[in-house]
């Protein structure tokens, strides 16, 4: 992913998630921090057809959704995908689980002990055929509820 492709980005994560809303702030941020992450999908010369952000995080916190991190926590032992969006013209294609395995592949080579992310309600399913199981919260992580009614932390161990 480029900062070229933000714009695109933000209004696929728009059409696809218009109860969740982030500010291109929120994923500038989070491309600027590691870029190495996040990438897209072409789908023609001014749309995206999917993206992901992901960023190195603590196993058992949620980040708030829609607010930069600042910068990324010392003792980072995870990748923790914030986002995995597809347009609809390209889904049911396996394009998902490929993103899934490459994140994976870049997560061991980066030594990360595991995978984790916040699954909105509805795509639970998908999550635990890719691997990931329901994980342990360090505390009443309050950001967890702005995922919404059904959302659940996840992990996937890579050991």
């Amino acid at each position: 992913m480029r900062p070229a492709d933000l714009a695109a980005t933000v209004r696929l994560a728009d059409e696809v998630f218009p109860d969740y809303r982030e500010d291109r702030a929120v994923f500038a941020e989070k491309l600027w921090l590691y870029p190495e992450g996040c990438f897209v999908l072409p789908l023609d010369t001014e749309n995206v057809g999917g993206y992901v952000f992901s960023h190195p995080w603590i196993t058992g916190r949620v980040p708030a959704l829609n607010q930069k991190l600042g910068a990324l926590p010392p003792q980072c032992d995870c990748l923790y995908l914030h986002d995995l969006t597809l347009a609809p013209a390209r889904r049911g294609q396996g394009l998902a689980g490929a993103m899934v395995r490459r994140l994976e592949t870049h997560a061991r080579q980066a030594a990360f002990e595991r995978l984790a992310l916040t699954s909105l309600a509805g795509s639970t399913a998908f999550w635990r055929a890719a691997g990931f199981r329901h994980g342990t919260l360090l505390s009443d992580e309050a950001p967890l509820t702005a995922y919404g009614p059904g959302a659940q932390y996840m992990v996937r161990d890579l050991r």
